[in-house]
């Protein structure tokens, strides 16, 4: 009886699924959309397209187990960016407070760059990595006191 009950503990912990496991491994990422800022001293509204951001995404294992994960982003022409991350199942959300450089551009030329807060959350489908991003805080643009109040922004990767 107790040879049976400690195979059927080594059966059913070796069925346990990490949960990280639906979105770990490389991505070639996308990352565009809008930010909404308003001028401090004025109170005047603006809203801006990011320049695109594009290159390798990788989720790994955090080591902490429980869907703990890292998410790093490396791009191309840019900054190698980095978050903690959490999955469940086939989503992840972003968590903690992570920093990242954005660049302003009116599609032709770029007008502004700044410091941002970002979050957020996602899911797979298939190869695919949809996540909703999230922008925040205050940056300096032309001598300009600026407020990220609202953004607009996706990343799209396909797995490698």
């Amino acid at each position: 009886m107790i040879a049976a009950a400690v195979v059927a503990a080594f059966v059913l912990a070796s069925c346990s699924k990490d949960p990280a496991r639906e979105l770990l491994g490389s991505y070639t990422y996308k990352t565009s959309g809008t930010v909404t800022l308003v001028a401090v001293d004025c109170a005047d509204t603006l809203v801006a397209s990011l320049s695109p951001e594009q290159g390798q995404l990788h989720i790994v294992r955090d080591g902490a187990g429980d869907g703990k994960v890292v998410v790093t982003f490396d791009d191309l022409l840019g900054n190698a960016d980095i978050a903690d991350g959490t999955v469940s199942g086939k989503q992840i959300s972003l968590t903690g407070k992570t920093r990242k450089s954005i660049v302003l551009t009116d599609g032709i030329l770029t007008f502004g760059s700044g410091q941002v807060d970002y979050s957020g959350a996602g899911r797979r489908y298939d190869d695919m990595l949809v996540l909703d991003l999230s922008y925040s805080g205050a940056f300096r643009m032309d001598g300009i006191d600026m407020v990220v109040i609202d953004s607009d922004v996706h990343c799209v990767a396909r797995c490698n």
